[in-house]
């Protein structure tokens, strides 16, 4: 990132609900792709199909300029899915966001932040997840599907 392009300080470096969200996620699906469950994949795949479930984190530019935060692939219905990650409480807010996210075929995520928190202390495995795990990947699963 040049001089000219000052997303990487307020994304890397900032402490905000938002910016902790996009963190514990990507640590839990690094956990999963440890174990070869999915992909981490760099974001010049997208678009591209593959052969089992993969996701990344978005680019600093694409999430300010795009809107979404993370991309996922879903090998079953094979097809990505913009994703953008929120925590915010207030519904009424919240459901304003996600209309306007439709219209640019961008689906809301909605994990409060203290769940993502829990699930990303501990790595997954291949035994049952943990609650907070479940509750992330359920969540996920939905956001991708509808």
């Amino acid at each position: 990132m040049g001089e000219n392009f000052p997303y990487g300080v307020w994304r890397d470096e900032s402490d905000d609900p938002g910016h902790r969200a996009e963190v514990c996620l990507k640590k839990v699906l690094q956990g999963y792709a440890e174990l070869g469950i999915l992909d981490e994949v760099p974001p010049d795949c997208y678009g591209q199909k593959l052969k089992k479930d993969a996701f990344f984190r978005s680019t600093p530019q694409a999430d300010f300029e795009e809107g979404y935060d993370f991309a996922y692939y879903d090998s079953r219905n094979d097809h990505w899915v913009r994703i953008d990650l929120t925590t915010i409480a207030d519904r009424t807010r919240r459901y304003d966001k996600r209309d306007k996210e439709r219209e640019r075929d961008i689906r809301e995520l909605f994990i409060p932040l203290h769940i993502l928190e829990k699930a990303a202390q501990s790595r997954p495995t291949m035994e049952e997840p943990n609650q907070f795990q479940s509750e992330v990947l359920r969540e996920l699963s939905y956001a991708v599907r509808h």
